[in-house]
């Protein structure tokens, strides 16, 4: 028996000649499980070349590994039909829900891969469903390979698991796509495919970023992290990829910009500039509307148009310019709020906020934007807020003085800055007061929320 991926050679399989390949077909057969695991596709990919179709046609486990080679490549031609060939040949003798008895002429050495060749099939299938943006057929073929997995087949019902998430999550069902992507981080793990649950793991904190959990996405790198560091000493690939999620919500949490599709956030900052044309050009060539249906896919782009119509009101002070951005907020604020994605509902509820605003609605704005604090604060946001200054000033202006009428503390944006006393190694020095921040540069973000506490109150914030 060959030690699987021991000397393996990109192209070169084991034994040359005709009837040595023939025989290299059980030995690549045996080395594919190893090869998978250490992420070497590329090496399976190039034997599949090396070795005769016939030898593949009459080995099923072998040719559903290569199957998986080409998938993994991005190569998808013809893969439907080499899953067809594979079930044409087993149909007769196979049970789905079981064993597999080979016809005659058929050969397998590896007798655990041959009994996943069922679900490892519908999990290949999930994969091609989900190419086109199939999502009910990628979810009922993976359901599929899950409740037909063995109990011990952790690794089919990880793979399983998520594609059905990357399903849910473009459907917008961020909830549902993290209870997927968390079972298949799982399965990775008992198996251990360390470095795919480092790939899960940037999945997982991405929707709860979304859905705007930043110390919970914080949580999840850190626990990658963790499992990283106990690897022996080996750095795995992915590793840098946690530190740089963990930078993004830090930056989030203080006025860095976040990274968002180029073409949208190019035209955020053309609107933002006052070039209201450039930015309403890109939405055209988007084929975007403030009537279209919304998708999850497409929200950043829908409220990145919001912002080029607000933009066009500041430009031309027309009320009817408000109409199609305040009727679009609307829209998309109950699409966020029903898949409780908090992030997208804390900026449309600033941008409407600024909408009624500018419309006179007063009331209306200050109480979107009392909300949008009272779900901002307790996970740090700050650059939301702070990005929309000098407006979005005067209006954190009135909430201090709505507040100051109720005997509530301000908005953090309004409080002073302690008075610092004597000078480090100048005695008798004192440093006049530090001047009270302007609003505009104030920590919007960290205004108080939901726990507001009486002015008399003792404690620091």
């Amino acid at each position: 028996m060959v030690r699987a991926g021991r000397g393996a050679v990109p192209g070169d399989p084991p034994r040359a000649g005709r009837r040595g390949r023939r025989a290299g077909g059980g030995l690549v057969e045996l080395a594919i499980p190893e090869l998978r695991r250490s992420r070497q596709e590329a090496t399976i990919r190039g034997w599949l070349d090396a070795i005769p179709d016939e030898v593949v046609r009459v080995r099923p486990v072998l040719a559903v590994g290569f199957i998986g080679a080409l998938m993994a490549g991005g190569e998808f031609d013809g893969v439907e039909d080499r899953l067809e060939d594979v079930e044409r040949r087993l149909e007769a003798t196979g049970d789905h829900a079981g064993a597999w008895t080979l016809p005659e002429g058929m050969v397998a050495v590896d007798g655990g891969e041959l009994l996943r060749l069922p679900v490892a099939m519908e999990t290949y299938r999930a994969a091609l469903a989900l190419v086109p943006g199939d999502a009910p057929a990628t979810i009922d073929h993976a359901q599929r390979a899950i409740h037909r997995a063995a109990d011990e087949d952790d690794l089919t019902r990880a793979g399983a698991s998520a594609l059905m998430g990357l399903a849910l999550w473009g459907g917008g069902d961020l909830e549902a796509a993290h209870r997927a992507y968390c079972l298949a981080a799982e399965g990775l793990r008992r198996t251990g495919y360390i470095a795919d649950v480092l790939g899960c793991s940037i999945t997982l904190a991405d929707l709860r970023i979304t859905q705007g959990r930043l110390r919970e996405g914080l949580r999840t790198y850190e626990q990658a992290l963790r499992l990283a560091s106990d690897q022996d000493g080996t750095v795995l690939r992915g590793t840098a990829d946690m530190h740089v999620g963990m930078s993004q919500i830090a930056c989030e949490r203080d006025f860095s910009p976040n990274v968002r599709p180029i073409p949208a956030l190019r035209a955020r900052v053309l609107a933002a500039q006052g070039r209201v044309g450039e930015a309403l050009a890109w939405a055209r060539e988007q084929g975007l509307s403030a009537a279209d249906d919304l998708s999850y896919l497409r929200e950043f782009e829908h409220v990145t148009l919001a912002r080029a119509l607000l933009a066009q009101h500041r430009a031309q002070r027309s009320e009817s310019a408000l109409h199609d951005p305040a009727r679009l907020l609307r829209r998309l604020l109950r699409a966020a709020e029903a898949r409780e994605r908090t992030g997208s509902v804390i900026e449309i509820l600033v941008l409407r906020a600024l909408t009624d605003h500018a419309r006179g609605d007063v009331p209306g704005a200050l109480a979107a934007l009392e909300r949008a604090l009272t779900l901002a604060e307790p996970e740090g946001y700050v650059r939301v807020f702070a990005a929309e200054a000098p407006p979005m000033a005067s209006l954190l202006r009135r909430v201090a003085r709505q507040r100051a009428d109720l005997g509530l503390r301000p908005p953090a944006a309004e409080r002073p800055r302690p008075r610092r006393r004597d000078h480090p190694g100048r005695p008798g020095h004192t440093r006049q007061a530090a001047p009270r921040r302007a609003p505009e540069r104030a920590r919007a973000g960290r205004a108080p929320a939901a726990r507001l506490r009486p002015r008399r109150s003792r404690h620091r914030p």
